[in-house]
Formats: C-alpha cells, sequence, structure tokens
C-alpha cells in the first residue's frame, strides 16, 4: 500500500472515530446538554448504528472531515495542473 493511501486511510479511521467526541463536545458548549440517553456513549451509538443501517446522514457525519481534506486536495492538484499549464502557454 503506498503511503498517500495509507494516510489516508488512517484519516478516515481517525475521523470516524473523533468526529462523534467532537460533535458531542461542540454541542454541549453551543446548545446544551445532550438530551439523548447515556451522554456520549448514546449518542456515538445512534450515530453508529445508523451508519450500520447504511443511513446516508451518519456517514456523512463521519467522513465529513475526510471529504472535506479530498475537496480541499483535488482544488489544490487542480489549481497546481491549472498553473503549470499557463506557465507552459505563457513560454510557448
Amino acid at each position: 500500500m503506498s503511503k498517500q493511501l495509507k494516510n489516508w486511510a488512517i484519516f478516515a479511521l481517525l475521523s470516524v472515530f473523533l468526529v462523534p467526541v467532537v460533535v458531542f463536545i461542540g454541542g454541549s458548549v453551543l446548545v446544551g446538554p445532550y438530551e439523548g440517553e447515556s451522554g456520549m456513549l448514546g449518542m456515538m451509538g445512534t450515530i453508529y448504528g445508523d451508519a450500520a443501517r447504511l443511513k446516508g446522514p451518519a456517514w456523512l457525519v463521519l467522513l465529513a472531515p475526510l471529504l472535506l481534506a479530498l475537496t480541499w486536495a483535488a482544488c489544490f492538484r487542480l489549481s497546481s495542473a491549472m498553473q503549470q499549464r499557463l506557465s507552459q502557454d505563457a513560454k510557448a
């Protein structure tokens, strides 16, 4: 496995495991205490349960940082390719 693919896989795993914790803490600070059962573990159980049932919103929440990073990387590569193409056209 390439180093870049390994890094993306690690980032995806971190995203899946850390996002519910960040959502819980951020929600507690901004909105107030979680009203569901069992606090943070209850919320995490709900998110992971929905993800196991292949519900799109749960996967969107879990993978949002990864999707944002992939979008950022794609934009960076596109920008670099465009700049390279423009510099080649300017030399010609």
